[in-house]
């Protein structure tokens, strides 16, 4: 097995992992008569891997939306990378603007 086919095994694992949990933690809340905002903080709370950063938690949102879109829970709509970009620029450029600091760097002779 490559090191690649290692890495991507790897992934799918915790992605399985991490739907698994969220099965456990919904059929849980259903059996208790939660509503879906309650299941949401409960899955949400179920987080198993510490800090919500990097692989793991990347791992974890994409089963989170395979898992909300399958079992009807609110998510919120996925928006483009260009629409998030427009919406970044109109925050920008509602925020007063001050000069730039002039920065002098040394200059560097090359020697021969």
């Amino acid at each position: 097995m490559t090191r690649t086919n290692r890495f991507r095994a790897a992934r799918e694992a915790r992605t399985r992992t991490a739907y698994k949990i969220m099965q456990s933690v919904f059929d849980l809340c259903q059996a208790q008569g939660q509503a879906l905002e309650q299941i949401d903080l409960a899955i949400r709370d179920a987080y198993p891997w510490g800090e919500r950063r990097a692989w793991p938690y990347k791992a974890w949102l994409m089963a989170r939306r395979e898992f909300y879109k399958k079992h009807g829970l609110p998510l919120r709509p996925l928006i483009s990378i260009a629409e998030s970009v427009l919406e970044d620029g109109n925050m920008l450029s509602s925020l007063p603007t001050a000069p730039s600091p002039h920065i002098d760097l040394p200059h560097h002779e090359e020697k021969l």
